[in-house]
Formats: structure tokens, sequence, C-alpha cells
């Protein structure tokens, strides 16, 4: 909130009770330095205030985003008030590799693969088949990817061992280079996976041709090693006759994901059928290409029935095998998303191939392209969303917490392992009563923790440290949170300790960010219950215990002096609020007179809110009481 200094150039300092008629329990002047030196120099007369401001900012005690734009509407009614708008969320920057060549990998950033990275570059052990021209082996940014031991060329009918295959053609590097060129080492390009074991299965010639018999070839192979997911940058025609003997004695025989390229001919292929895309079968992907403007290019083949995802293929720095070079064609949208499907099983092994084809279709975003005639909307791949996907769905070791919540857990991460599930402590947090929370992590090895919302935002929290680890204290209101915990050390095995509780300190953060969970545990009428708000007459007539103003029930508060001038009992309670309200270790609540009305008329109309204007509680009848009077 910008506030127009003339109208606020005095000596005053505001507080919450300033605006707490919207609900503002923290206000922060970020101005407030330069407002100390401003004042000083206005009262010298050394300075004009015409062109300054103030900058305050307001923290509610509701944080949806139609109670923050209630709040905007009614802020920028005040005369002082020259503007106000949301603190916008802030993202750290995505994890970016260092090959020089990045810079020209538009397609990356243009389907979210940094904020994918930053849970997973991908693991040597997912293997990919590459069915294309093969994969020069000696390419620099390769070389280290290539799983030897399992290339096999299929030309000519026949299946021959090929460890270090050749690529004279050059469509299967470039294909290759998209998936798994070797990231983050400083060398040409980056592939969507850094690391991924590419399997080349040679099935095209010099000129780029085969024989559909090359690939079927291809895919028993595959099927037969346990490579789960295969690129097919290529196409062929043919009648509708075939489709039942390729689906029936092809396709269905390999249990993993083909992805296949829809073609260039910018035909509608839901007419023109071409094979192996058009097959609708569970395990097969169709990709079309999109440029960098999320136009459809022109080249590619379309199909509201047939094609399933689009992918950047518009002028694409690739490999080839004499270095790099600039190609376009969904033969390069392809492999955009086989990459994404093996960073996929990288972060979860144990994903089936219809969970990844639908993690993969699922979360990629809606976009309206123009065909022939007119336009349509199409899906476009999306890394990150779809890495969101596995690891919502991976979290299946969820936490409900609320105010009962103990909870302690431990997970042995072992040296070396690449894959996510192996090397992170991740939790999914499903926060039933929002308040404040004390999630301790510890391990004899250093750790990295991070906290995120729902959408993976990362969240800052508060923590103090503890012997072998820290604890967070942090505020979480309703929803999911996620937990990831990892050593710094990947060469290391070590266990990781995490325990979750509700915290009962009952700090002044606490009390103020949970009046509304406090007063539910009180007015529920089960008088054992720590949250009872008491006037300060109780405590000034020193009586052992006092009437909940909330729910009558009789609160504990011991033997405690009166109040003293600076709002501390002479016992020396916690003083939770300017007013002098205090809080006793106990858990109850001291009411300030001036704190009294406005923290019980909540609790009111919470009661009305559940009990619909019949609720037992005292309360009532002392508002009553008071609008009598």
């Amino acid at each position: 909130m910008v506030l127009d200094y003339k109208s606020s150039h005095s000596k005053k300092d505001y507080t919450e009770n300033d605006f707490s008629y919207i609900g503002c329990i923290k206000i922060t002047d970020l101005t407030s330095e330069a407002t100390k030196v401003l004042r000083t120099n206005v009262k010298n007369h050394l300075v004009s205030i015409d062109n300054y401001k103030r900058i305050l900012c307001i923290e509610l005690d509701k944080n949806s985003k139609t109670n923050v734009l209630n709040v905007i509407d009614n802020l920028i009614e005040r005369e002082d008030v020259i503007y106000a708008c949301p603190d916008w969320k802030m993202r750290n920057t995505s994890t970016n590799p260092n090959d020089p060549l990045y810079v020209d990998q538009w397609g990356l950033e243009s389907i979210n693969m940094p904020s994918a990275w930053d849970f997973s570059v991908g693991i040597s052990s997912v293997l990919v088949g590459v069915a294309d021209s093969g994969i020069h082996s000696s390419h620099s940014d390769l070389s280290n990817a290539i799983v030897n031991d399992l290339c096999r060329n299929f030309l000519n009918g026949s299946s021959i061992a090929d460890p270090y295959p050749l690529d004279s053609g050059g469509h299967g590097t470039e294909v290759a280079g998209i998936i798994g060129a070797v990231g983050n080492n400083a060398v040409g390009i980056t592939g969507t996976n850094w690391n991924v074991g590419l399997v080349s299965l040679r099935v095209f010639d010099t000129n780029g041709e085969g024989y559909s018999s090359y690939l079927y070839a291809a895919i028993d192979y595959a099927e037969a090693n346990d490579i789960p997911i295969l690129n097919f940058s290529g196409r062929w025609s043919g009648s509708d006759v075939l489709y039942d003997v390729i689906v029936d004695t092809i396709i269905n025989i390999y249990s993993g994901l083909l992805i296949c390229a829809a073609g260039n001919d910018t035909w509608n292929i839901d007419n023109n059928v071409v094979y192996p895309a058009c097959c609708d079968a569970p395990n097969v992907i169709c990709v079309g290409a999109i440029d960098a403007n999320d136009a459809r290019c022109s080249f590619s083949n379309y199909g509201i029935n047939t094609v399933d995802v689009y992918a950047p293929g518009s002028t694409m720095r690739v490999a080839v095998p004499s270095g790099y070079f600039i190609d376009a064609g969904t033969s390069m949208a392809t492999p955009y998303v086989t990459g994404v499907a093996a960073l996929i099983l990288s972060i979860y092994p144990s994903f089936t191939t219809s969970q990844i084809k639908t993690a993969i279709i699922s979360t990629a975003t809606s976009i309206n392209v123009s065909i022939p005639g007119g336009t349509q909307n199409v899906k476009k791949l999306d890394a990150f969303a779809a890495v969101k996907y596995v690891l919502q769905y991976y979290a299946n070791l969820s936490y409900i917490l609320n105010a009962n919540v103990s909870v302690s857990t431990s997970k042995t991460l072992v040296a070396g392992e690449s894959s996510f599930i192996n090397k992170n402590v991740f939790y999914r947090l499903n926060v039933q009563s929002a308040m404040i929370y004390d999630i301790s992590v510890t391990s004899q090895y250093s750790t990295i923790i991070k906290l995120y919302d729902e959408n993976f935002d990362e969240i800052t929290y508060s923590y103090t440290n503890i012997t072998n680890g820290i604890k967070i204290h942090q505020y979480l209101s309703s929803g999911h949170y996620y937990l990831r915990v990892k050593l710094q050390n990947p060469f290391v095995t070590g266990t990781v300790y995490t325990s979750i509780v509700h915290t009962h300190s009952y700090d002044a953060a606490y009390l103020w960010q949970n009046y509304n969970v406090h007063r539910a545990s009180c007015y529920c009428s089960s008088y054992q219950l720590q949250g009872h708000a008491v006037s300060p007459d109780a405590i000034q007539n020193g009586n052992q215990y006092a009437e909940c103003l909330l729910c009558g029930g009789l609160a504990s508060i011991g033997i405690i002096g009166p109040l003293g001038a600076d709002g501390l009992s002479n016992s020396g309670q916690l003083l939770v609020t300017p007013n002098g309200s205090i809080l006793l270790p106990n858990g109850v609540i001291v009411l300030d007179e001036r704190d009294m009305h406005s923290y019980i008329e909540g609790a009111l109309m919470t009661c009305f809110a559940f009990y619909k204007e019949k609720c037992p509680c005292k309360i009532v009848y002392y508002f009553r009481r008071e609008q009598d009077i």
C-alpha cells in the first residue's frame, strides 16, 4: 500500500489498530528508514515532500484471494492511499545448466524444464530407446549417456549388436540430444534429462529410410530388454486395414510407452492416417510441433482426435555428428515428450506406462492453434506440471496436521542414489487445523530442507538450530504442503529423522494468528481443553479459577497478582498485545478490555457460523447484555 506522504508526514507511526477494521494482524513500514531521514530534513526545511511516498505492508488475518481483493478495494477509498496491491509471491531462479548453447534452446524454457529440474535432472538407470538412424557414440555431449551393451542395428531385417553406434544420417543424434545430451557439463547443449540411459536402435539408413518391420523388431527388442520408453520420430502411410495388425501384433506386445511423431505433411491425420502415431493404443503418444509463439508449425500434421500433445519443434538447436545444428520438425518435438517421460521415471521408477501417459497429457497446457480453415484447442507439453503430478502421487505418505498432531518418522538415504525417492525425504502435509507447527529435522549429516505450498512454490520458513538439525516453527493455513529433505553430501548414507507437532508454546505470534482455533477449542464446552479467555477482573480478584467468557467453563488461572503498569503480572506472565492482554503458561488468555470486544466478537461470529444463532455459549448473553446497556 502506497501512502501520500503529504497526508501522513506527521510523526505518526501506523500500528495494527489503524487498520484493524480490515483484519490487519501485522503492519510493516517498508520505507521506515527513508521516512526517518525525511522527517529530519523536512523539519530543517531541507527538502520538499511533494514527491515522497510511504509504503506499508499489511498482513491480514485471512489470506484468501477474495479477502485480499476486497481489502484492496477498501483501502483505495482512503484519501491518504495512492495505490494498493497484493504482496506478490516471488520464486527464485530455477535450475539452469552451464552448457554454452543452452541459450539457443528456447524449447526447454517453453515447456518449463528449469522448474522441473529443481526436482530431478534424470538418472542413468532410466533407459530410453531411440528407434532412428543411430546415435553418434563419440559425440562429446552424448558418449557418456549411451548404454553401449544394449545398442542394436535392425537394418536388413536382423538384430546386430552395435555397442559403438554411428549415425551417418544425423537424425537419430538430433533426437538423442534433445532427450539426453549431458547437462551442466559446460559443453554444447543440454537434454531434457541431464542423465539418462540412451539405447540406439537403428531402423533408418543413411537416407533416413527403412521398413516398418525394422521398427517391429526394435519394439520386440525393447520389450525383451525392459526398455520402458521408446522414441520413434518417423512415420509411414498405409491403409486402415493395417491398424488392427499393427496394434494387435506389434504395439500390444510392448508394455512400455511408444512416443511417435505426427509427421510433417500438413495433413489432418484424423483423415489421412499415419503409423504408428495414429494407433489409438493406451501406450502410444502422438506429438505435433509448435513454435516459440505457441503456434502450430506450418509443416506439422494435426488432428483433434489423433495428436495427443504438442511440443517445441521449430528452429531447434540440436546435436549432430559433426557438432551442433539448427533443425525443425515433429521429429524434434517428439523427443521433448520422451525426455519428460524419462524424467518422470527418474522421480518415481514404479510409475506404470499408463500413469506416465496420464501425467504428461492430463497436465498439459491448453492452447489454441491455427489449422487450415479454423483453429483447434490443443494440449502443449508442460514438464513442470507433469513433475508436480508425479510428486503429488509419489507423496503417498501423508500426515494430517491438526491440534492433536504428533508424528515421528525416519528414512535412510543411500549414498550415490540418484533416484528422487531414494535421495529425498518427501512428505505431503495435509493441514486441517491452521496454526503453528514445529517440524524437527535431524540427521548425523548436514541436510537441505525445503518447504513447498500446494503449487510447489517454496516457502521461506522460520527455524531454530537444535542438536544435529533444525526446528521449523511455521504457521500453516489449511491446505496441502510438501516437506523435502536431502543430504548435502550425496555420497554418504545417513538417516533423516522427522517429527511434527502442533506447538503448544502459546507465544504471542501463536495466539494472534490462531485465535479462531483457540476459540474453537474453547466453546466446544470441553472445559479440560486449553484456550479459555477470561476477563482481567478474574486475576484482579486473586481467584484460582475464573469463568471463561466464551463457554462459561472454569479456566484454571492459578494465583497471580494484579497486572502491573507495564501490562505484565507481578509473576512475569507473557504480554501478547500492546494493549496489555497476557497469556498464561497453560494457554488461558487474559483479555484486556480494549482487546476483549474484537476478540470475542470474532468468537461470536464464528459461533453463529457453526450453530446458526443457536449457540449455547455464554458469550451470546455477554453481548446481549452489552447491547442492552
